[in-house]
């Protein structure tokens, strides 16, 4: 019986696929190297160590500040190295002492430019200040590095998707445009699998909102999907953003999940 493996990507749309066998991408455990665990999303540790029996136990080790007002999504944790993104820098941390390894903080974009959620820090537009460096309240991911490429951190900022040196906090230049995939600005973490990095895309005119895959080493464009049907695609004719009742803003829009997830699946 021959196996073939997919790649099913959770895009806020239920999927019902017959005779297909979900498999395990790899439970969270010792590291926490998604932003919600593993690559499905579950937010679930393998670790047994702390139980309902102890945590109350538990007494507080370290704390770190980052100066800036809050960020959005639990830390990633790699080898003991923790990595997160608040509106002032993307920093790494280490898990045992607390103390900072290294912090990012992005270039100004000629121009300036908006923070990637549209705010910055406490809510202010735009950047400016400590507390508004142009990067995201929420992610960034982490990839494991291959063969003569290291590991990287990929984050939203104010000049685009930002690859970043896991190790030494410094741009990786030769990716994408100096380091950026230009006017990619995801409001969440980006999602990897294998050599694919899978990301809100940019909203094309007419056509509506993308998502996006990139190569993870050069960041050279793969495949785009419109969140809305296009004129051609059978699926139009009943698409919600299509329907009369819509608004126009909905029809020009569509909407992507707030992070994506992915499962690998044997069909047979």
């Amino acid at each position: 019986m021959s196996m073939k493996k997919n790649l099913l990507i959770v895009a806020g749309i239920a999927v019902v696929v017959s005779g297909v066998v979900a498999q395990n991408l790899g439970r969270a455990g010792r590291d926490w190297p998604f932003p919600q665990g593993d690559p499905g999303g579950t937010r679930f540790s393998t670790l047994t160590q702390i139980t309902t029996n102890n945590v109350t136990d538990l007494t507080r080790a370290w704390t770190f500040h980052t100066g800036s007002g809050r960020f959005a999504v639990s830390p990633m944790v790699v080898d003991s190295v923790m990595y997160f993104s608040a509106p002032n820098g993307v920093y790494a941390v280490d898990g045992v002492t607390g103390e900072q390894i290294w912090k990012f903080v992005p270039p100004v974009p000629a121009g300036g430019g908006a923070a990637p959620d549209g705010r910055g820090g406490r809510g202010g537009g735009g950047r400016g200040g400590a507390d508004s460096a142009g990067t995201a309240l929420r992610g960034p991911v982490y990839w494991p590095g291959t063969a003569g490429v290291p590991a990287r951190i990929y984050s939203t900022t104010s000049s685009g998707l930002a690859a970043i040196d896991a190790k030494t906090g410094k741009l990786v230049t030769s990716f994408g445009d100096g380091g950026f995939l230009r006017d990619i600005r995801p409001t969440s973490p980006p999602m990897i699998y294998r050599n694919l990095l899978m990301t809100q895309g940019d909203s094309e005119p007419g056509k509506g909102k993308t998502i996006k895959s990139f190569g993870v080493v050069t960041g050279e464009h793969g495949w785009t999907f419109y969140l809305k049907a296009q004129p051609g695609d059978p699926n139009r004719a009943t698409c919600l953003m299509a329907a009369p009742s819509r608004t126009p803003r909905r029809i020009s829009g569509g909407c992507s999940p707030s992070t994506p997830s992915a499962a690998s699946c044997t069909s047979r």
